[in-house]
């Protein structure tokens, strides 16, 4: 991404180490910003409507609301956000529920950290 306008980020994960090691990852040299992060799905709606970030990385599976629920209020708000869903669940119909409803990307856990910054960049 060098060479583009600063990109922001939002990371929302119930599971805090997966937050940590995303928010540690050398952003800055890819021209991205962490906006913020959240550990469940209604506090990552508020955080995506209040920071309206370029790009987002939720997990399917959380408390309060789920990954794709969230995708689908992001489409009612008609943000023009990139969502990348990612899950420790490998279920086919997951992720063709995301592409559906207009996921970004879709990633496995666990992934690298090659894997994660290759679908920022994309």
């Amino acid at each position: 991404m060098l060479g583009h306008d600063e990109v922001s980020l939002c990371i929302i994960d119930d599971i805090k180490s997966v937050v940590d090691g995303l928010t540690m990852l050398d952003w800055e040299h890819e021209g991205v910003t962490v906006a913020g992060a959240a550990s469940n799905g209604e506090d990552g709606l508020e955080l995506v409507l209040r920071e309206k970030p370029d790009i987002v990385i939720t997990d399917i599976r959380m408390p309060r609301m789920d990954g794709l629920t969230m995708l689908r209020e992001l489409l009612e708000a008609n943000l023009a956000c990139k969502v990348i869903l990612i899950s420790s669940y490998t279920d086919f119909d997951y992720a063709k529920e995301a592409v559906r409803l207009g996921a970004f990307d879709y990633v496995v856990k666990p992934f690298t950290e090659e894997e994660i910054v290759e679908a920022v960049r994309k």
